[in-house]
């Protein structure tokens, strides 16, 4: 229905919100200006399944890198409490 009135972005959050990535990343393809929407809910995905560094990536692909870092300094101090 989404795809027939053209509206692309809730198309794209009904992926996102599903865990639907490869679906989420073939549609932003063709709709590069959602990045954000994709690659920030995929960032923060791979942290919560302990993969740091390529959340890091998804975040610079996102234009966030305040996020990127704020999640290594957040690792950086787990680990120093964890010790």
């Amino acid at each position: 229905a989404y795809t027939r009135i053209g509206d692309s972005l809730s198309l794209l959050q009904l992926h996102v919100d599903a865990g639907e990535w490869p679906q989420a990343f073939q549609l932003l393809d063709k709709h590069p200006q959602f990045a954000g929407d994709v690659f920030v809910p995929y960032a923060s995905w791979l942290a919560l399944n302990d993969r740091f560094e390529e959340a890091q990536e998804a975040f610079r692909k996102a234009n966030r890198p305040r996020e990127a870092l704020r999640m290594m300094e957040q690792l950086a101090a787990n680990a120093v409490v964890t010790r």
